[in-house]
């Protein structure tokens, strides 16, 4: 007699709205210019930029479940309008997101983080997707923000 195999689980899918625009990677770096030292520390714009906006994002991505399974990302980023360059918008929020919801690292150069998955590396981030809908459009009525779907990819 043979076993009839259990049937598959359909991935999870979790979605997480962040109501605000992320800087684009140029501005990321083009903050690394700006360097000051504090109690003996030195401190450059890109971390200092960087680690407030992961501490939100975290901050929102904490409710979210735990993922063990490799994971998709799709984002939906809602523009005020279309200045820029589609490239370097999605670097900059998709640096600051990954890092945001992969486990925390401990230390004096650590960064906050939800640990809802385990990392963004190639084991776990299986790819993404992006689209992007402007504000300024006449048809759309909404806010500026990141629409944001985590979903459980298939082994």
């Amino acid at each position: 007699m043979t076993a009839i195999p259990a049937p598959e689980a359909p991935p999870s899918v979790q979605q997480l709205w962040l109501p605000f625009c992320f800087p684009s990677m140029n501005e990321l770096l083009a903050a690394r210019g700006r360097q000051w030292e504090e109690r003996g520390h030195h401190r450059n714009g890109y971390a200092e930029s960087k680690r407030q906006l992961q501490a939100i994002v975290a901050g929102r991505a904490s409710r979210l479940r735990k993922i063990c399974l490799p994971y998709t990302l799709r984002y939906e980023f809602h523009r005020p309008d279309r200045r820029g360059d589609p490239s370097g918008i999605r670097a900059g929020a998709e640096k600051i997101i990954l890092d945001a919801i992969a486990r925390p690292r401990k230390g004096v150069k650590g960064w906050p983080a939800a640990g809802i998955v385990h990392c963004d590396g190639f084991h776990c981030h299986r790819g993404d997707d992006c689209t992007f809908i402007f504000c300024g459009d006449p048809l759309y009525r909404g806010e500026e923000g990141v629409f944001l779907t985590i979903e459980e990819a298939a082994l």
